[in-house]
């Protein structure tokens, strides 16, 4: 009797043990709330995420979204045009005709009986047709993140500490200029430029990212980082060394943690020191050295 009870009390040790043992490879230090990397496992208000996964199942853990954005790129008809003995040749852009005259000189036209009308008829064409291509994405509009889908399952998670109207806009904020209607170059915005800014902007999230992001127990709490914080922000997450640097030569632009094929994030900053073609006025959003972006992201096809 003595002895099965002490096997008994032996076995529900070993349970217990067990337990315990998986309790701690399930344990993560994650923070009750945010984004969070935790022994290379990705987590939203401690409830697991991954990359990759139908966007049904990612809706269940994060919440309802509020709109949902859908770009079609391509579908448009590229057209070349041939002179075999003069060696002429032209091709659609941009909704207009280039037309290579000789190396490295270019006229553009309306149309091509323009040219004709100047250079002859030409001898061939070609015709190529481009195919469509649907991008979706998520936006939870209040909690400052979008969710680019692919065939339903989950690729990129975007999340927008700075949004991005205060880093990026059609035109400078030049009153003089945008009285014209012009660009710094002095000219307009072509329909193709038009479009592709809508389209950046539609999916954007309406309000900021103001919440955690924690990396293996390190987090940064993004209510309380500004618009002047990249040094902060990076600091509070521990990812100012080698080890997080990109490739290349861009290590004081962006910092890039990997914990493996299918879980990357990158850290992107912004800087308005010395502003450009494309950046707001400093008068009108002030001095900004902060995240622009923080992309959760993985190789979908593995491309070590």
């Amino acid at each position: 009797m003595e002895n099965k009870i002490k096997y008994n009390l032996i076995f529900l040790l070993f349970i217990m043990i067990q337990l315990v043992s998986c309790q701690n490879k399930n344990t993560t230090e994650c923070p009750e709330e945010g984004f969070c990397i935790s022994n290379k496992k990705l987590f939203y208000n401690q409830k697991p995420l991954a990359l990759g996964m139908p966007i049904e199942k990612f809706i269940e853990a994060v919440g309802k979204y509020d709109r949902k954005i859908e770009h079609s790129i391509g579908g448009e008809i590229y057209k070349e045009w041939y002179w075999k003995k003069q060696k002429y040749e032209a091709y659609t852009s941009k909704g207009k005709i280039t037309f290579r005259l000789k190396e490295n000189e270019y006229k553009e036209y309306s149309n091509i009986e323009e040219i004709i009308k100047k250079y002859g008829k030409y001898d061939s064409t070609n015709v190529e047709k481009v195919a469509t291509d649907i991008s979706t994405f998520y936006v939870w509009d209040k909690l400052g993140f979008n969710v680019w889908v692919d065939k339903g399952m989950v690729e990129q998670i975007n999340i927008s500490p700075i949004h991005k109207t205060k880093m990026f806009e059609l035109k400078q904020s030049d009153e003089e200029i945008l009285a014209k209607g012009l660009l710094l170059d002095g000219s307009e915005p072509t329909d193709e430029e038009k479009k592709n800014y809508n389209a950046i902007m539609a999916r954007q999230p309406k309000s900021e990212f103001k919440g955690n992001i924690t990396y293996n127990g390190n987090t940064a709490d993004f209510s309380k980082i500004g618009y002047k914080d990249w040094q902060k922000a990076v600091s509070s997450l521990k990812i100012a060394g080698s080890d997080f640097d990109p490739p290349g030569d861009s290590e004081g632009w962006s910092r890039w943690i990997k914990e493996d094929y299918e879980l990357y994030v990158t850290l992107k900053r912004f800087n308005n020191k010395n502003g450009g073609l494309d950046t707001p006025n400093k008068k009108k959003v002030g001095d900004i050295d902060g995240v622009e972006s923080i992309e959760i992201w993985r190789h979908k096809n593995y491309d070590k």
